[in-house]
């Protein structure tokens, strides 16, 4: 009997393992969460915290307290439940989601009418937090509709846009249409990319070259081209970023090359090492493909 059980309990640890080898961290760009979140192949969360929020005034702690423990649970029905939850899941510690509500706290004040209003009670929501991962899908679907227990949610999760200081949405229109901030979130470009835009340049005089575009941002410049066209282009394109003044660009960290408009420039372009070829729109660039 006790060698079954122990071959039960080897299959079922055996089990366990092979399912949490086949979670896949859940991440993204400037992702922010309560706490890490894996997904398996069906799409089920796991992690170590679920917020739950209790119908009734089930754990009165004192204002600016937030750990809690069973001890302090006012409900002999909640305890119950939460008692079934730790034994199928394992140990896990209550944690006040508001430390400064109270349940008191019902009325407050309408700032611009001054009227008095009834207030949202906040100081039942409590975080379940385990001591190891678990199917919190699964414990949330055997929460929600229980006695007491109001809702039963997953870990909240923020992403953080990046956004430099020099960028205006409404002035760059155009980087709005293309929604530039989601690109942002997933690379500045490369300073190991270098453009070249063969374009049409109007001044030969590099000490007209625009500000935005000094420091090094142009590292082919032959004919000492600037101005025109041709600048604007390469304002879009690689302008210096998020330095307080001036114009965001597209791809900020990348390397620029200016070359004369037309088939040769192209060929100069690609000869000099040029990753991408930003060609002005004409029939010859056409013809190019």
């Amino acid at each position: 009997m006790f060698k079954k059980l122990s071959l039960i309990i080897l299959v079922i640890s055996l089990s366990s393992s092979d399912t949490f080898s086949q979670l896949k961290k859940l991440s993204y760009p400037n992702m922010r969460s309560e706490a890490e979140i894996y997904i398996d192949n069906e799409g089920n969360w796991y992690s170590t915290s679920v917020t739950v929020k209790f119908a009734k005034r089930t754990i009165d702690l004192q204002r600016g307290l937030k750990d809690a423990a069973f001890s302090d649970i006012l409900i002999p029905e909640t305890i119950g439940i939460l008692k079934k939850v730790e034994k199928k899941y394992g140990k896990f510690a209550f944690e006040k989601l508001f430390p400064d509500a109270s349940y008191d706290d019902v009325y407050g004040m309408n700032i611009v009418t001054k009227e008095k209003v009834r207030l949202k009670d906040e100081s039942q929501f409590y975080k379940l937090i385990f001591k190891q991962r678990i199917c919190i899908d699964s414990l949330i679907n055997e929460l929600k509709g229980l006695p007491n227990i109001v809702s039963a949610e997953r870990p909240f999760i923020a992403v953080t846009t990046y956004t430099p200081n020099d960028y205006s949405a409404s002035e760059q229109w155009a980087l709005s249409k293309i929604e530039v901030t989601n690109a942002w979130d997933i690379t500045h470009g490369s300073d190991q990319v270098k453009i070249a835009l063969n374009d049409a340049f109007d001044n030969t005089n590099i000490a007209y070259l625009h500000e935005e575009l000094r420091d090094g941002k142009v590292v082919y410049n032959p004919n000492n081209y600037c101005q025109g066209h041709g600048q604007l282009v390469a304002g879009c394109t690689g302008a210096l970023t998020d330095n307080g003044s001036g114009i965001a660009s597209v791809g900020f960290n990348v390397k620029l090359m200016f070359t004369d408009w037309g088939p040769d420039g192209i060929a100069e372009a690609r000869d000099n090492g040029a990753h991408i070829i930003n060609p002005k729109n004409s029939i010859e660039s056409d013809k190019l493909g």
